[in-house]
C-alpha cells in the first residue's frame, strides 16, 4: 500500500499511509480548482464586477489572485512577524520579464548599483534606494504612495528590514501586497553579482507567508490565467511547507485548508475529521482541579485587594494625624505682612536728616553771634563767623 510522509516540527518524517485523513487529496483540489476557475471566468464574461486594472498585454498584473486559506486549532505565532516566510512555488506568480523591483538597500547606494548592472539585472531591479536616501526623499504620505504604486515587488536587504515600517508606513503595511521582501546579504562574504541574481530569481518565483497572532492565514497560490493542474502543483508545495514548517503539531493542528478567489465564496479542499485533541477535553477529576485552582487564585486576588485598602486607609489615617500636629506646633502669626522697603526711599530719608543737621549748625552758629551783641543780619552773621574761623 501507498505511503504518504507527514511532518511536525521538530520530529522526523514518519510514514503514514496513503488512506490517512492527515494528507492532501489532490483530487479534491484538482475539483475545487476547476470550479474556482470556472466561476472567475464566468464573472469575467457577465462582466459582474469588471476588472478596471485588467491589462490584455501584461497579463501577470491584472488577473486575480487565487488564494490559500489555511485555518488552525491554535494561534499559529504569538506575535505579528515582520519579515514573511519565502515558500518557492512550481509555476511562480510573476515573471522578470512582466515585474518591476525597487531593491532597498544600506548604506552606500552606489556599490548596490554597480552590482545590479554587473548582474545584468537594469531590467528587472529598476530602482536602488539608500536607507540614508528613504529618509530624506520619502517623508510625505503622498511620496511613499507613489513610490509604492511605481514597482511591483519590493527587496529589502534583510540587515534593515525592521526599520522599514516606521520609513515606509501604511502605504506598504497596510496589506501585504507591497510590503518588502526581506533578502539576505548578511554573513561574512561580500555581495557579489551571481548573490545578487540568485536573491532576486528566488524573490520572483516564491510566494511569501506573513504570519500573526490569529488562528488564520492566507497565501497566494495562483492567477485566473493558471491551469487547475498549475493550481494544483502550487497548493501542493505550499500546504507541504507550511504543515512541516509553520503550523504546531504537523497535520494534527490544521483545521481546514480552503481556495478561493477576492469575489468568490472559500472552497473547502481539505477539513479535518477532529476539531479538538483527547488533550483539549477537561475530565471531571481535571474540572475539579481547576475549579479549585481557579477558587484559589480568586480568594488569593481578593486578599491582596483588601491588604491594599487597610494599606491606603492607614496611611490616610496617619497623613491626617500628621497635618493636624504641625498646625498645632505652627506659631501665631500676625494678620498682615510689613511692606517691603524700597532702597529709593532709604535714601530719601537720609537725605532729609543731612539737611536737618546742615540747618541745625547753621543755627547754632546764628545764635553765637547774637549772644555776643552783636546787631547784625543773617549775611553779616555769616561773615563774622567766616572772618572769626580765620
Amino acid at each position: 500500500m501507498a505511503t504518504a510522509i507527514v511532518t511536525e516540527p521538530g520530529k522526523a518524517a514518519a510514514q503514514v499511509p496513503s488512506n490517512s485523513p492527515y494528507q492532501l487529496d489532490k483530487a479534491q483540489v484538482l475539483k475545487a480548482s476547476r470550479a474556482l476557475l470556472k466561476f472567475v471566468v464566468g464573472q469575467e464574461k457577465t462582466g459582474a464586477k469588471p476588472n478596471l486594472l485588467a491589462d490584455a498585454d501584461e497579463p501577470d498584473n491584472s488577473a486575480e489572485t487565487i488564494w490559500l486559506n489555511l485555518a488552525t486549532k491554535k494561534f499559529i505565532s504569538d506575535v505579528k512577524r515582520l519579515k514573511p516566510s519565502q515558500v518557492a512555488l512550481p509555476h511562480p506568480l510573476r515573471t522578470a520579464t512582466s515585474s518591476t523591483i525597487c531593491l532597498i538597500v544600506k548604506d552606500p547606494q552606489r556599490t548596490f548599483k554597480d552590482l545590479v548592472v554587473s548582474a545584468s539585472l537594469s531590467a528587472t531591479i529598476t530602482k536602488v534606494i539608500s536607507i540614508s536616501k528613504l529618509r530624506a526623499k520619502f517623508r510625505t504620505f503622498e511620496s511613499r504612495r507613489a513610490l509604492c504604486a511605481s514597482h511591483d515587488i519590493f527587496l529589502a536587504d534583510s540587515r534593515i528590514v525592521r526599520m522599514l515600517p516606521a520609513l515606509l508606513g501604511k502605504p506598504f503595511y497596510s496589506r501585504t501586497v507591497k510590503t518588502p521582501i526581506p533578502v539576505n546579504f548578511e554573513g561574512p562574504k561580500a555581495v557579489t553579482p551571481a548573490r545578487l541574481a540568485a536573491e532576486t530569481r528566488a524573490a520572483i518565483g516564491s510566494t511569501y507567508v506573513h504570519l500573526s497572532a490569529s488562528a488564520s492565514t492566507s497565501v497566494r497560490v495562483g492567477r485566473a490565467d493558471f491551469t487547475p493542474e498549475q493550481i494544483v502543483e502550487n497548493v501542493d508545495a505550499v500546504v507541504t511547507a507550511l504543515v512541516a514548517k509553520k503550523v504546531p503539531a504537523g497535520w494534527r493542528g490544521v483545521r481546514s485548508f480552503h481556495i478561493k478567489s477576492p469575489n468568490s465564496a472559500a472552497l473547502p479542499i481539505w477539513m479535518t475529521q477532529e476539531l479538538y485533541a483527547d488533550e483539549d477535553v477537561l475530565r471531571p477529576a481535571d474540572e475539579e482541579r481547576k475549579a479549585l485552582v481557579d477558587a484559589a487564585r480568586k480568594e488569593k486576588r481578593t486578599a491582596k485587594k483588601m491588604v491594599k485598602r487597610a494599606q491606603r486607609a492607614e496611611f490616610v489615617k496617619s497623613r491626617a494625624a500628621l497635618n493636624v500636629q504641625k498646625e498645632e506646633e505652627q506659631p501665631v502669626e500676625m494678620d498682615f505682612e510689613p511692606a517691603p522697603v524700597s532702597k529709593a526711599l532709604v535714601q530719601s530719608e537720609e537725605r532729609l536728616v543731612e539737611r536737618e543737621v546742615v540747618a541745625k549748625k547753621k543755627r547754632r552758629a546764628l545764635g553765637d553771634v547774637v549772644d555776643a551783641g552783636l546787631d547784625v543780619t543773617v549775611k553779616e552773621a555769616k561773615k563774622l563767623k567766616t572772618k572769626k574761623a580765620m
